[in-house]
């Protein structure tokens, strides 16, 4: 956050809270669902393992993808590919 920070050329502080103001959610939290969607799109459209998908999308291991995965989708990965896999005609 302190990098996007200096990018705006703002504090740290000032930028997460006008952050937050504006996109009612902080820099990290936005980020993070920033590579939850890329992961989604990656389950879905090929068949990485979970630690590609992970080294890709910036999490520093395949069971901390799996934790963020499923807090904001409300499934693990290994669930959100089977149900790419049910789809498939």
């Amino acid at each position: 956050m302190r990098q996007l920070a200096e990018l705006a050329h703002l504090e740290a502080t000032y930028f997460s809270r006008q952050f937050s103001r504006r996109f009612g959610l902080s820099p990290v939290q936005y980020i993070q669902r920033q590579r939850i969607e890329r992961a989604q799109r990656l389950l879905w459209e090929t068949d990485a393992t979970l630690s590609v998908i992970a080294e890709q999308t910036g999490f520093s291991s395949p069971f901390h993808l799996s934790k963020t995965f499923k807090k904001l989708t409300g499934m693990p990965p290994s669930e959100f590919r089977r149900r790419r896999a049910a789809d498939r005609p």
